[in-house]
């Protein structure tokens, strides 16, 4: 009982202390992602069988979720990558440069598929 209650106090400690440390790798996010990361794995280890599988499914799900979070503000939204650069060109000039004659495929417009998340 003694191995048992030192062994959550640190737990507890170190927990307290990741938290720090996850605030300060804000700064950072590869850093973040990389610690957050190791500890779901080391966490998945000690899973069974049965719960492993649970978190599987469990984790598949947000991720997908929050990658349709994110594409809701990404795609062909103000915060695109490709629309921030290319500015604030209109149709005009776009159809200005955009390729003409037999065979020329229009530009797209529009959303478009969005790809699936990669697997993890």
């Amino acid at each position: 009982m003694r191995d048992l209650t030192k062994s959550v106090m640190s737990y507890s400690w170190s927990m307290s202390l990741f938290g720090i440390q996850q605030m300060v790798n804000l700064l950072r996010p590869s850093q973040a992602t990389k610690a957050f990361d190791n500890v779901t794995q080391a966490t998945e280890a000690e899973f069974g069988d049965a719960l492993k599988a649970t978190f599987t499914v469990g984790d598949n799900l947000q991720r997908r979720l929050v990658d349709l979070s994110f594409s809701v503000f990404t795609v062909g939204g103000a915060l695109n990558p490709n629309n921030m650069t290319r500015g604030t060109s209109t149709t005009s000039s776009t159809q200005a440069t955009s390729p003409s004659g037999p065979g020329a495929q229009p530009e797209s417009t529009g959303w478009g598929p969005v790809p699936p998340p990669p697997d993890i």
